[in-house]
């Protein structure tokens, strides 16, 4: 059956917030790129943000009340009652939706699995690293970081031992959850590699593989432009940066599971090891924001780094892109990833010489033939000798980041994101929008001055 009119074609996005920060933001944005002749795209959320450029042009619908969050117990369970009552609510009052795409394969999975067997409506989860956290070594490390992030909590005493009790119910309550949820949902598609840790969680839930659809998240190179040497200079002007500068840039949420101790010591390594001319001239710069932020800007003052590393905070989309485009090397220190790290992919596109840890073992892949350095997560050594490579060789740092931007153009392409939806969907193929050719452009494409779009 083809999607042809307004009724078939309508599409429910579910997603615990909207607008979503991070990579999922990107993945949602390229979903409505690539589909925006075939489905009208609806959000069903639990809380909406305030960004009145997203709620302007997107169908929202809300449910539940500030707590009713997918990451607390009991309040997850009330997520998802509250969330399928909603959906039926809006088929019985207004629209009937041929596809529910729930953003995550645990509670969202389980209240759309539910309306999907109720309604109809075909149920197609797109998880983005949730399934990987059962897997033994991301459950080790995410149930400290959880832990950890309580006791950081301004609350009393008795309200951070209350918060602990709660979250030794929340563990099983995930795992239930899941499993739930494994037989209602249709198809699961999950970017990354097979052999990653999110294949290693589908089987430890169950999840046949007849029913998991691997693919390349979405990258639209065309908004990745390539400046030349004045537009480069200019950008680089209008932010207090030296035109000959060796920029480093570093963007993701600043959390513990992204390793960034690790890069403010290899940074510190690279420094001692480099030429007085080179040490002068490099630059790093962190855009992101997040729990870690205070204590990394301390270690970066007792590292010696306050000449040379500077936190720019959090960035918009546009001008996320318009930092990469003025990069030299990209630096991802990730210690726990699952699927595709979108900035690696943006970065790729944009050009950098990526340096990325193995967390997602994707990156292993995609930095494969030259495209880029991966190494293994945690290792000083590796990243700083990375590091170092390819700040004393700036012809490998450009052939590189061609390569990279010539990979993405033709496997992380718009074409091919609508393609897998169409086919794991079951539908006739559309036509494929055109693809234009690179950008060269010798004006800056950002002014720096975004609302916040955290990366993961």
């Amino acid at each position: 059956m083809s999607m042809k009119n307004d009724q078939e074609a309508r599409v429910c996005v579910i997603v615990p917030a909207f607008p979503v920060v991070g990579g999922i933001l990107t993945v949602l944005k390229g979903m409505e790129q690539a589909m925006q002749d075939v489905w009208r795209i609806e959000y069903l959320t639990q809380h909406t943000g305030t960004e009145e450029a997203h709620r302007a042009r997107s169908i929202i619908h809300r449910f539940g009340t500030r707590r009713m969050t997918p990451w607390y117990f009991p309040f997850a369970w009330l997520y998802v009652l509250a969330g399928v009552a909603k959906l039926l609510a809006l088929k019985r009052r207004l629209c009937h939706y041929r596809l529910l795409l729930p953003q995550d394969g645990i509670f969202s999975a389980l209240l759309a699995g539910l309306v999907g067997k109720i309604s109809g409506a075909r149920v197609a989860v797109i998880d983005h690293g949730d399934i990987s956290l059962f897997t033994p070594r991301n459950q080790r490390i995410y149930r400290a970081e959880r832990r950890a992030a309580i006791a950081t909590k301004g609350w009393p005493c008795f309200v951070r031992l209350a918060a602990r009790v709660l979250l030794s119910f929340y563990w099983p309550s995930r795992w239930l959850a899941a499993r739930l949820a494994v037989p209602l949902v249709d198809h699961y598609l999950i970017p990354g590699v097979p052999g990653d840790s999110s294949a290693e969680g589908c089987a430890l839930l169950g999840i046949p593989d007849a029913r998991v659809t691997r693919y390349n998240s979405m990258i639209d190179s065309q908004q990745h432009s390539i400046l030349d040497a004045a537009g480069r200079a200019a950008l680089r002007a209008a932010q207090d940066l030296p035109a000959d500068a060796l920029i480093v840039a570093i963007v993701c949420r600043l959390a513990p599971e992204k390793g960034l101790d690790i890069a403010l010591a290899s940074i510190e390594d690279v420094l001692a090891r480099l030429a007085p001319e080179q040490r002068a001239r490099l630059r790093v710069v962190i855009a992101g924001d997040g729990p870690e932020r205070a204590s990394l800007e301390r270690d970066a003052r007792r590292r010696g780094l306050t000449q040379t590393c500077h936190f720019w905070g959090e960035l918009a989309a546009e001008d996320v892109r318009a930092l990469l485009s003025i990069s030299d090397i990209f630096l991802y220190t990730s210690t726990r990833g699952a699927c595709m790290a979108m900035t690696v992919l943006e970065a790729m596109a944009s050009g950098c010489a990526v340096i990325a840890s193995t967390e997602p073992l994707a990156n292993a892949a995609l930095l494969a033939q030259g495209r880029g350095i991966a190494v293994p997560p945690a290792d000083l050594a590796q990243t700083s000798d990375a590091l170092l490579l390819l700040l004393d060789d700036a012809p490998l740092c450009r052939s590189m980041g061609m390569a990279a931007r010539e990979y993405i153009r033709v496997y992380h392409s718009p074409a091919a994101f609508r393609d897998v939806l169409l086919r794991v969907l079951g539908e006739a193929r559309a036509p494929t929008p055109p693809q234009g050719r690179d950008i060269v452009s010798s004006a800056p494409t950002a002014s720096f001055q975004g609302e916040s779009d955290n990366r993961s």
